[in-house]
């Protein structure tokens, strides 16, 4: 807890002794400022400065609470000055600081409920548990801004914020240009910051746990140590470089985990428009499938398609590039409830639509992004990144990638209506056959049943006459034989018409045709399954039938 006064010489401890504050003086500078480090490590490491635009020029400074405001007084100079103050400015009867383990300042009322902490307001470090984004009801964006030197912790010319625009992502810049964008979160981890690596990235899961909220009233990433006893912080130093520590007990100094802004594809929208960057390459710029440079050896120009796209005939395609740092999400559209096949669709409704991709990997993924415009700061990795689905038009794709690219919601639509219409003409076909074989059978053994056909009983009654005529004259020679004498009224003189009727195979080769024909009608030439046709054909037992 802060005393009243605390005066230039005093530590404020939190209860782990973790954090210190007090007042300090960077570098070679004799100008004292107050601020929060880390209070057990032995190179004094500064995370948060109260009075960084005004020092105090000796060791007179005051840090004091007054009106429920903490206030630093200048104690000599200028009639004791105020040189910073947290500008509460509704009037309190009763204010207390506190700082706790977490490296956090907080000002909480009578009611011990926080009126100002100073997570709300970093200046170049961002630390475990703290929120870094934005509060929507106070209108409250955290911004980390860079020192000017070693020796001034001022407000220097790089920042790095969270742009809520499409899909919120973070931007360093200098000044106003951009410098470095982190790519929207993905579910695991920031678009911009791929595989093992990250602030913190997979690779420290058991140490750490990040996640990045949305919500209607606040905005913000944030991550927290599991294992308490791990320091680490990101820092924005000044010269722009964005970089991410985790203090090492064996070697007594910080070990750098990441840096955000490392090589030539680091920079924003290094290859221009509809360029992509991959730093493994010996030429790290290139164009997309499709496209060509719009000017030779000028990559901030970007690249142009090489064929217009077929906006009314709907016959564009899409071309998968995977382990991309997806292009900025500024402009992009999210659809937080559409699936991949509905998102491609939807792409397909509106000409503006240049690529398409999921919101969220993690688990089974789910919804997508819509980028209208011109693709810019799109990047390939060698491990890590996300799929992205560029729009272009059919002539550009070969027929595998086209099917592949339509293939999201087509593949498996066709793969269905191909399976049902086999499993129905199988199904016909062996009806049929059953049927006809059953039919045959019936015939035969009607036929086999038949003792004599109709010349058979005309030469029978012709020999029974002759018997007849002869059977007085040899009538006491030998025992007559006894002749069996078929009436004709017993032999069937008419078949079942049906019987007759051949179930001819051309009749299933046009019918087949037919039905394929009409499911497969509005899909382009290049997707007729030509080969499962012959190959159906194959199949049905013809000959047998």
């Amino acid at each position: 807890m802060v005393k009243s006064p605390s005066r230039d010489g005093e530590t404020l401890l939190s209860p782990g002794e973790k954090f210190a504050l007090g007042f300090f003086s960077p570098g070679n500078s004799k100008n004292r400022y107050v601020a929060i480090w880390f209070h057990k490590i032995p190179a004094q490491t500064i995370v948060w400065t109260a009075n960084r635009e005004n020092p105090v020029p000796d060791s007179s400074g005051v840090l004091t609470i007054n009106g429920g405001n903490l206030v630093l007084f200048d104690g000599v100079h200028s009639n004791s000055s105020v040189l910073w103050s947290t500008n509460i400015s509704t009037a309190l009867n009763y204010s207390t600081a506190t700082l706790t383990d977490s490296g956090n300042l907080v000002l909480t009322d009578d009611h011990q409920r926080v009126v100002w902490d100073s997570f709300d307001h970093p200046t170049n470090t961002l630390l475990p548990d703290m929120k870094y984004g934005l509060d929507r009801r106070t209108n409250l964006n955290r911004v980390l801004t860079s020192w000017k030197s070693e020796d001034d912790p001022g407000p220097g010319e790089f920042s790095l914020g969270l742009d809520p625009r499409g899909m919120p992502q973070f931007f360093l810049k200098k000044g106003l240009d951009t410098i470095w964008r982190s790519g929207p979160w993905n579910g695991l981890t920031f678009s911009g910051i791929p595989g093992p690596s990250g602030i913190p990235g997979p690779n420290h899961d058991a140490v750490f746990s990040h996640n990045f909220f949305n919500d209607g009233n606040e905005l913000y990433f944030k991550y927290h140590a599991i294992k308490h006893s791990v320091l680490a912080r990101s820092l924005l130093d000044p010269s722009g470089a964005f970089q991410w520590f985790m203090w090492s007990d064996s070697r007594h100094r910080w070990s750098l985990q990441w840096v955000a802004n490392q090589n030539m594809c680091d920079q924003y929208a290094h290859c221009g428009p509809y360029g992509s960057c991959d730093s493994g390459r010996e030429a790290e710029c290139g164009c997309l499938r499709g496209f060509e440079p719009k000017t030779v050896g000028e990559w901030s120009d970007g690249c142009m398609r090489r064929k217009p796209l077929d906006c009314g005939g709907k016959r564009d395609g899409f071309l998968k590039l995977a382990g991309a740092k997806v292009p900025d999400t500024s402009n992009c559209r999210v659809e937080p409830t559409l699936s991949l096949e509905a998102c491609e669709e939807e792409c397909l409704k509106n000409c503006s639509c240049t690529a398409y991709a999921r919101v969220n990997i993690s688990g089974e993924g789910s919804g997508c992004l819509i980028w209208f415009g011109n693709l810019v700061d799109l990047r390939v990795y060698s491990g890590g990144g996300r799929d992205i689905y560029i729009r272009l038009a059919a002539s550009e794709l070969d027929k595998s990638s086209y099917r592949h690219s339509r293939g999201l919601q087509g593949n498996k639509k066709l793969l269905v209506t191909i399976l049902i219409v086999i499993l129905l003409v199988l199904l016909f076909c062996f009806c049929g056959y059953f049927w006809r074989k059953k039919a045959k059978g019936h015939k035969i053994n009607e036929r086999s049943n038949l003792v004599f056909n109709d010349n058979d009983i005309e030469e029978n009654d012709k020999n029974h006459l002759k018997s007849v005529s002869t059977s007085h004259v040899k009538s006491n020679s030998a025992e007559a034989i006894d002749i069996p004498i078929v009436q004709t009224s017993e032999i069937p003189t008419k078949t079942n018409p049906l019987l007759t009727i051949p179930l001819k195979p051309p009749v299933i080769i046009p019918l087949i045709n037919l039905i394929l024909g009409l499911i497969l009608l509005p899909l382009p030439q290049s997707q007729k399954p030509q080969r499962i046709l012959r190959l159906i054909y194959r199949k049905i037992p013809l000959k047998t039938m």
